[in-house]
């Protein structure tokens, strides 16, 4: 049994920055929780360059870079942005992807599919602990936004030591606010403002012992300008890797990312399938 909490995402000292934010897809079934995260040496360049990229689309500083509102025309009228076009979105979505990878920006993403997460865990879920012993069974109330949780879980701190990319220990970590209430995933306890249960434990690649509790910093989005860094990733990587319709330019922008760490997460069903598929990533980050 754990004895030895190990807390993460909240050392000041830590040589990374982590920025996290959801995303559903257009099809309403991909979830996914991405982080962009940034050496702490690097933030200022980055931040310079996102608000360099805003002057270059005359984006007022105060209109947050947010790919739903791109998006959508009408959207960009409530902003005062009205002169863009839906392919100037996309040219903002690109260049975007540039700087994170001119700037050696790493995303970090797990995502779901809503429909397979229902039909793989069914109704109830029936625990048990470390020795396989039976616990209680908990109702399964399945929702992109309560999945978004785990997710956000499952992207930061759920990977093996040796995956590519900043480890979580190295990383402060800040979460967008996220308002909603939502029902638990599991059990009938009551409803919780969505960035609550952003956080959480964990005891997957920690010392013998030991277990990982991570303590985001959630803030609004506007309080950091990298957030904005953190909804292009989001989305970006929900719409890519959508089962139900393809969207050929956001799988083409996801390709280009450089460095990069996805979880597809999978829940344990009948056939003893793992909670999780293994990590990928790609090059170590410089």
């Amino acid at each position: 049994m754990a004895t030895n909490t190990i807390h993460i995402g909240n050392s000041t000292a830590a040589p990374f920055l982590a920025f996290g934010d959801e995303s559903i897809a257009a099809d309403g079934d991909m979830v996914v929780y991405a982080y962009v995260i940034v050496r702490r040496t690097r933030l200022h360049q980055v931040e310079g360059r996102l608000r360099r990229l805003k002057r270059q689309f005359k984006i007022p500083q105060e209109v947050m870079l947010h790919c739903r509102q791109l998006m959508a025309p009408h959207q960009r009228e409530k902003l005062g942005i009205a002169h863009l076009s839906t392919e100037d979105a996309r040219l903002i979505i690109a260049r975007a992807i540039t700087l994170m990878n001119e700037s050696y920006v790493w995303v970090k993403y797990a995502y779901c599919s809503l429909a397979s997460f229902t039909a793989n865990m069914g109704d109830v879920i029936q625990f048990t602990d470390n020795s396989g012993a039976v616990g209680p069974i908990a109702k399964v109330n399945p929702s992109a936004k309560a999945l978004t949780g785990m997710l956000a879980h499952a992207a930061m701190v759920a990977f093996a030591a040796n995956n590519p990319g900043p480890r979580a220990e190295f990383c402060e970590v800040f979460a967008s606010e996220e308002r909603t209430a939502v029902k638990p995933l599991f059990g009938d306890g009551p409803s919780k403002q969505a960035d609550s249960i952003f956080g959480g434990f964990s005891d997957i690649g920690t010392p013998p012992g030991s277990t990982f509790r991570l303590d985001p910093q959630i803030a609004p989005a506007e309080r950091h300008e990298c957030f904005q860094l953190a909804d292009i990733a989001a989305y970006l990587c929900a719409n890519a890797k959508s089962k139900r319709q393809k969207y050929p330019f956001y799988e083409e922008q996801l390709s280009r990312l450089r460095f990069w760490t996805r979880s597809d997460f999978c829940p344990v069903g009948p056939d003893g399938m793992p909670l999780e598929h293994p990590a990928e990533g790609a090059t170590p980050c410089p």
